[in-house]
Formats: C-alpha cells, structure tokens, sequence
C-alpha cells in the first residue's frame, strides 16, 4: 500500500510506540516528517532503504538506542534532523557518505565518541548541530575542508584539545559555538581573517585565555581587537564572544 507516497508529514501530535519498520517499503518517499510527537523505541534500519529521501526529521521524540550506520545509505538526503531524543552511542563514521547533506542536527541527546572525521567529506554542509551531546576527543580537522558551512554548533559536550588552525578556511562560517567543553590552548589569530564570522562563543570550561591581538579595554569588559572590524570580549562571566562589529570609535587603548 502506499508505494507512490512522497510526502509523509505527522509532527506535532500526540502519537506513541515504536516508528514502524514498515515505512522502509515506501520506496518513493522523499520527505519523513514525524517531528514532535512520543514515539519510543529504536530509529529503524529499515529507513536505509529509502534511496529518494531528502529530508528526514524524527525531532522532539523519546527514541533511545545507536543511530543506524544504514542512514548512510540515504545518498539523497539533504536534511537529518535528530535532535530532542535520547539517543546513544556513537555518531556513525557512514554518515560521511552523504555527500548531498546539508543540514545535520543531532543536538541534545547522549551521543558519546568522537566527532566523525568523515564528516569532512560533505562538502555541501551548511548546518553542523551536536551540541548538547557528550561527545570526546578533538574536534577534527578534516572539519576545516566545509567551506560552504555557516553554523557550527559543537558546544556542551566534552571536546578536548585545541580549536584545529584549518578553521581559516571556513570562509563561510557565521558561528562558531565550543563553549562548555575542556578545551585548552590559544585562540588562532587566523579567525580574524574569517570575514563572514558573526559570532563566537568559547564559554565556561574552556581555557582559552592567550591571544595575542591588540588589547582594549572597554567598560570593565576585556577587549581584543584585530583589523578593525572583529571584537574579541572576554566577559565578566568568562564567555567569549567574537561579534562582527566596526568597534574602532568604541575602545580606547588600554
């Protein structure tokens, strides 16, 4: 039944159970929308089967359990939004197979792991969303080859190292989203050359504290400047934030 369905969109209800491992038989579905409702239980494998799907978005539910390393069979998919669930276990390394990918949300769940390097092949990425997760190790570097990538959210999890210097390739970037990991060392002075970059936020629990750009001081707050046009402020809550701004009537040297 239903072969020819392309559309199925039933977000915002009420509905509960398990998704059926049924809907993998509808072969020329391009859009799953079941977004904001109580369904439980695992995403079914089943779904890998669904070759025309652009857009699948299961947010807002109570699914548990490993994201199915068959998603990366879904070559034509534009848009995976998985977040708001209780998802665990690993972020699949076979999501870098979707090289039509464009928005990738998975925030707010329990995903643990590493971020895949893998996520640096999908060179359409616009949207990158894990925060909320409690995701390890280095932010990969292989991230800094996304050049049409706008918004990186990578922040609240348990990240470690430092911000990877081929972040200057993101010509692209808007904001930049790592605080609330344990991340050390320098800010790279290379982000002021990012020049689409509105806003970055390093937070609570980083240890980002040497950068070495002109000094300010402007109303209590610690400024760094760098061209002109790019304002570094470190503020009293020890949240930094890099805001596209032309601040040179603003700050006095310090």
């Amino acid at each position: 039944e239903l072969q020819a369905l392309k559309t199925l969109r039933i977000g915002e209800n009420e509905l509960t159970g398990v998704i059926p491992t049924e809907l993998g038989n509808l072969r020329a579905l391009t859009s799953l929308h079941l977004d904001d409702n109580q369904f439980t239980g695992q995403i079914p494998s089943e779904l890998g089967e669904l070759q025309a799907l652009k857009t699948l978005s299961f947010h807002g539910n109570e699914l548990t359990g490993a994201i199915p390393t068959e998603l990366g069979n879904l070559r034509a998919l534009t848009w995976l939004q998985l977040s708001n669930n209780k998802l665990t276990s690993i972020v699949p390394t076979e999501l870098g197979n979707l090289l039509a990918l464009t928005k990738l949300e998975m925030r707010i769940n329990q995903l643990t792991g590493a971020v895949p390097s893998e996520l640096g092949h999908l060179q359409g990425m616009t949207d990158l969303y894990l925060s909320f997760n409690q995701l390890a190790g280095k932010v990969p570097t292989e991230l800094g080859k996304l050049q049409s990538l706008i918004r990186l959210f990578l922040h609240v999890n348990d990240l470690t190292g430092s911000i990877p210097p081929e972040f200057v390739n993101l010509q692209a970037l808007e904001s930049l989203y790592l605080n609330g990991n344990e991340m050390t060392g320098t800010l790279p002075t290379e982000l002021g050359k990012l020049q689409a970059m509105k806003y970055l936020s390093l937070g609570k629990s980083n240890r980002y504290l040497s950068i070495k750009v002109y000094d300010y001081q402007i109303y209590g707050y610690k400024i760094f400047v760098h061209q002109f046009h790019v304002l570094f402020a470190l503020m009293s809550n020890q949240e930094l934030f890099f805001i596209l701004s032309h601040i040179s009537p603003l700050v006095t040297r310090s």
